[in-house]
């Protein structure tokens, strides 16, 4: 990239001149040295011409070279060197203006040169080229050191980078060339800004060797761009890395630590008590950063042999900062009441050159023993029944403002409405009790008619079936020669004012208040306008204005058209609003119900506590639902804590188990009208709920607009659905905040989605439609227990669970349900290979191994042997490495034995020297074998590389691959075939089938070729973006295979790979 040497000479020699020092050139040596400089540009032979010559030529050349006549144009602000204000120069002048008018077509306009006249205007022109070019490169020489200011100047350079005039006038000294350097090192400053993984080192170490080989090409040039721009830039661009190396190591630095004080890490207890119990726990930890932890290994060792854990070495990863957590599983050998847990937290940092460790205790409790779950087998603690007594909690403020109106020495009269299942009834209920058991013996009688007890299809009759219902429970407090007989409520209840007074008399201590519950269900013409409407309220505001009667009316959603239609009567009636459970107003009380007031045999964390909050939004009936579901599954699986994991385990469970009628009351309620426009509203409110789920579905806001575009074949114009969804509003069915919808009831938001589309979309159209839509809904759509199950045998992956938000989210990265359906066919179809699993393999291959060397028999399960070397095909730290260890470590060979391929000889020197025992045998270990290349490539370098010390030690080389494909196997082995004198074994713990490839002829994952070939085309598409090389996976095997730390890379990349607008489901640790 540097300057051509003559013209870097002249660039020189003409600085030199024009600084006029006591080294000055004399005027012959430059106008020789810009001759040079021209017969390179012009690339002509014949050296030694002088500079008119060479001036001469050029102009007269039927070739005129355009770099040679910018060089000039360059000189010309050089005095004396040019022949320009000779006497004899004007020809030179006049051809070489007119020539680089026609040469250099783009700068001669930008000069103007055509609105020159005179040919030494012209030449003045062309000479202040160089006087623009610096005021234009000006600003690169004045750039901030400080990181962040530095990078933001990157788009004002690029604009001066871009300029027309500069990329024409400077071609010569590499303009084009050194501008491309300055963008790349800008782009290697922003990727250390963002750096925070392992390949900080890396890319600093690139930035640092791309500014150097800049700094050496330019460092003998004197050209304007060199001196001016480019240099400085260069000087700017050293001083922010420098920089950067400084600060990284504070922004960089990460500390890793438990999220609660040690050792009560762990706040939930486990089933210590029961031997033989697997559990899994989760260890809750923090990153406090700023910095990104790197390759971080979480060590978990019991400190009692009465637990094992199944995986004592997890390796998580990165780490952003922010809370994590790391799950494992165990096992309890020997029940104990109390177990401890060492943990080492390890990791690197982007800068460091060593490891950082945290290392704390975790201590483990356990559960209660002495929980009588058979008893609780046949318990219904949450019942949703009315609640009674003891049964009733919380409300307080509501029982104490209807019971002081009663005790009043004027009772007076109230209505409680609210949606359905808020608690109205027992409400009423609580009431009765509380105002009885405070008052004297006797003195309060409270009546309870359920309008079934009273109802009747014409409204007349129920008038006249409520009168008696009332006079009968007010007349068993008369003496029976004083009990009215044959009174008339034939379209009236005014006969009851005569039972009142006469109670008044006989009984005047005792006050009677009549509950009727349910009472927005009563006929139409029983409050719409009309004479038997004003007679029965007109009689109701009689009957309540008694001294000793008072009325409590108790209705769900159509009582706001009853006080409309009749507010002038009841406007003594004092309204109760009974909604759901307040969070800051009534948290004690909606505590008491999950925790049935402290006597629950299960233990609630306050994170559980919140998340039922959270789905139920306080409503108390669901709670009770979502808690009995709770209930049941801990009873059914012996786990006394209930923690987020249990709580959204039984809202799945739930959602999957409830059906329209738990819900119907949103879209049949508070509806003001006759039955057959009620039952039109209804069904237009439960299209508009599809929609509502099908958008949910989409993964977009709930916005006007995304509804409207959900309305596909639903009947249902547009203009109909604004005054629904402002009811919904109304209802507090629906949420509305700055034009986006949400919904009031977060459970029932996902039963809609997971459930209720398919079932409102079969009560709303006729059967074959509702068949034919709910078939096409319900197959692409993939609901939230569908993956429950799929994942619920998934070992965690890198010490993190993944749960049925992660897979959510993963398939959401696609818009078409359809897609989502293919992705979670692969998902469904993915193969997790457990530790266990891998140790069990581990001790098989070691059988073969067995066979090759001689006998070792421990005397105990410390001891080791040290007679077989145990290496890998791949790098330190990678896939192969790992399953050394552990191959070692399942076979009670020392670690030390496990040693790095490339310098086998020499470790097998140290191990033998170590130990003054020979090492009778190799074992080259794979975790899988797919195509079979790396594999046999490695095996081949290894051979070549140790073929001479294997023959004179004749040590037997066993080469075993976890997994593999028949093609593996047959690569290797041919391999194998090229090598004699040495005893060499090659064996598979374990050959791939055919449904480990997704794309598979025989694979029985797509009902068709057809949906085969566009789940192929999906994932290629995706695979483009994550991994352009092999979009199926390294071979195009398209693999479905996954260990609990790593995937291997045959595996399709859409599961494994991130890039641009994709996340990886399980990402591929980077080594």
């Amino acid at each position: 990239m540097a300057i051509a040497k003559p013209i870097s000479d002249a660039e020189a020699l003409i600085a030199a001149f024009e600084a006029r020092g006591t080294n000055c050139p004399k005027l012959d040596e430059v106008r020789a040295i810009v001759a040079s400089a021209l017969l390179h540009l012009l690339d002509w032979a014949n050296q030694g011409q002088t500079l008119d010559d060479v001036l001469e030529a050029m102009v007269s050349s039927e070739k005129p070279n355009r770099d040679a006549m910018l060089f000039v144009a360059r000189v010309l602000n050089v005095p004396d060197v040019l022949p320009v204000g000779r006497a004899d120069s004007f020809q030179f002048q006049r051809r070489f203006v007119g020539l680089f008018a026609r040469i250099v077509p783009d700068l001669s306009g930008n000069l103007g040169l055509g609105n020159f006249k005179q040919t030494v205007d012209k030449i003045n022109a062309v000479a202040s080229l160089q006087a623009r070019a610096a005021q234009l490169l000006e600003p690169l020489a004045h750039l901030s050191t400080v990181p962040a200011v530095f990078l933001s100047s990157r788009q004002s350079v690029f604009q001066i980078l871009n300029n027309g005039l500069l990329k024409s006038y400077l071609h010569p000294f590499k303009f084009a060339e050194r501008s491309t350097y300055i963008k790349e090192v800008y782009s290697l400053i922003e990727d250390l800004l963002d750096c925070r993984d392992a390949t900080f080192v890396l890319k600093i170490d690139q930035c640092e060797q791309k500014i150097a080989e800049a700094e050496a090409a330019v460092v003998d040039d004197r050209d304007l761009f060199s001196i001016i721009a480019y240099g400085p830039y260069l000087v700017s661009a050293r001083a922010v890395l420098s920089a950067i190396r400084a600060e990284s190591v504070e922004r960089l630095h990460c500390l890793i630590r438990p999220r609660r004080p040690a050792p009560n890490v762990i706040e939930r207890r486990f089933p210590l008590q029961e031997a033989n119990r697997v559990f899994r726990a989760t260890l809750p930890l923090i990153n406090d950063g700023p910095g990104l932890a790197i390759d971080t290994v979480v060590t978990v060792v019991a400190d009692d042999q009465a637990l094992v854990l199944q995986d004592e070495r997890l390796s998580i990863g990165s780490v952003e900062p922010g809370e994590f957590a790391v799950t494992f599983d165990v096992l309890v050998g020997d029940p104990v009441t109390q177990a401890k847990l060492l943990v080492e937290v390890s990791w690197s940092t982007a800068q460091s050159t060593s490891r950082e460790s945290e290392s704390f205790d975790v201590l483990l409790s356990s559960q209660d023993p002495n929980v009588p779950w058979d008893t609780l087998e046949g318990d219904d603690p949450y019942s949703t029944e009315v609640a009674y007594g003891d049964e009733f909690v919380g409300r307080r403020a509501k029982v104490t403002a209807l019971q002081g109106r009663l005790r009043r020495p004027r009772m007076q009269s109230s209505y409680i409405t609210g949606q359905k299942r808020v608690g109205k009834t027992s409400l009423a209920f609580a009431v009765r009790d509380h105002v009885i058991s405070h008052a004297t013996a006797d003195s309060y009688e409270f009546i309870y008619l359920e309008y079934g007890e009273y109802a009747s299809s014409d409204a007349n009759k129920t008038v006249t079936a409520l009168g008696k219902a009332i006079a009968t429970n007010l007349s068993l407090h008369l003496p029976p020669e004083l009990r009215p007989e044959d009174l008339d409520f034939d379209g009236t209840i005014a006969p009851l004012n005569h039972v009142a007074s006469t109670l008044a008399k006989v009984v005047p201590d005792k006050r009677f208040v009549i509950v009727l519950d349910e009472f927005d269900e009563i006929h139409p013409e029983m409050y719409r306008y009309g004479s038997l409407a004003e007679a029965f309220f007109s009689n109701l505001r009689t009957l309540s204005a008694k001294q000793n009667i008072a009325m409590m009316l108790v209705g769900g959603e159509n009582m706001p058209f009853i006080i409309g239609a009749q507010g002038d009567q009841l406007n003594k009636y004092v309204q109760e609003q009974l909604s759901y459970f307040s969070r800051s107003a009534e948290w004690e009380d909606y505590v008491d119900i999950v925790r049935l007031k402290n006597t629950s045999p299960l233990t609630w964390y306050e994170s559980a506590l919140s998340e039922i909050f959270r789905v139920t939004n306080g409503h108390p009936y669901y709670t009770k639902l979502l808690c009995a579901r709770i209930f049941q599954n801990a009873v059914q699986d012996r786990d006394t804590e209930i923690t987020l994991d249990e709580v959204a385990c039984a809202v799945r469970g739930l959602i999957e188990n409830l059906d329209t009628n738990s819900f119907a009351h949103f879209w049949k309620d508070g509806i003001a009208a006759d039955r057959d426009k009620a039952e039109i509203t209804e069904l237009k409110r439960k299209r508009v709920l599809v929609a509502l789920g099908q958008t949910k579905r989409s993964s977009v806001k709930l916005t006007f607009d995304n509804i409207i575009t959900n309305l596909r074949n639903l009947s249902i114009q547009s203009t109909e659905v604004p005054p629904i969804l402002n009811d919904f509003v109304r209802r507090d069915i629906l949420r509305e905040r700055s034009s986006e919808y949400s919904f009031v009831l977060p459970l029932f938001e996902e039963w809609l989605v997971q459930r209720g589309v398919g079932k409102l979309i079969s009560d709303t159209f006729g059967d074959e439609m509702a068949e034919a839509l709910r078939k096409l809904e319900d197959e692409a759509f993939v609901s939230a227990n569908e993956i429950a199950n799929t994942i619920s045998s998934w070992p965690p992956y890198r010490g993190k669970e993944r749960g049925v938000g992660d897979i959510q989210a993963w398939l959401e990265q696609r818009e078409s349900l359809l897609d989502r359906r293919i992705l979670f066919k692969l998902v469904q179809s993915l193969r997790f290979v457990r530790e266990e699993e891998i140790r069990d393999k581990l001790r098989v291959a070691h059988n073969i191994v067995k066979q090759h060397m001689t006998a070792f028999t421990p005397e105990n399960r410390s001891q080791r042997r040290f007679d077989i070397a145990v290496t890998y095909v791949d790098g330190v730290g990678k896939s192969g490495a790992k399953i050394a260890e552990k191959y070692a470590e399942a076979n009670l060979i020392s670690s030390t034995c496990v040693v790095e391929q490339a310098s086998i000889a020499g470790s097998i020197g140290t191990l033998e020297r170590g130990r003054s025992q020979p090492v009778r045998g190799i074992v080259i270990i794979d975790d899988i074998a797919a195509t079979g290349e790396s594999l046999a490539q490695n095996l081949e370098n290894f051979l070549t590389r140790n073929i001479d010390f294997l023959i004179l030690r004749k040590l037997p080389v066993v080469v075993i691959a976890l997994l593999a494909t028949e093609a593996a196997d047959q690569a290797v082995r041919a391999v194998m075939t090229k090598w004699s004198g040495i005893s060499i074994d090659f064996r598979v713990c374990e050959y791939l089938r055919e449904d480990s490839f997704a794309f598979s002829e025989r694979s029985l994952i797509w009902k068709d070729s057809d949906e085969r070939d566009r789940a192929k085309a999906l994932v290629s598409e995706i695979g483009r973006v994550v991994c352009k090389p092999a979009p199926l996976g390294f071979g195009n095997l398209a693999l479905l295979l996954a260990f609990t730390d790593t995937v291997p890379n045959n595996t399709l990349p859409v599961i494994h790979a991130s890039g641009t607008g994709w996340r990886a489901l399980l990402e591929r640790p980077k080594n």
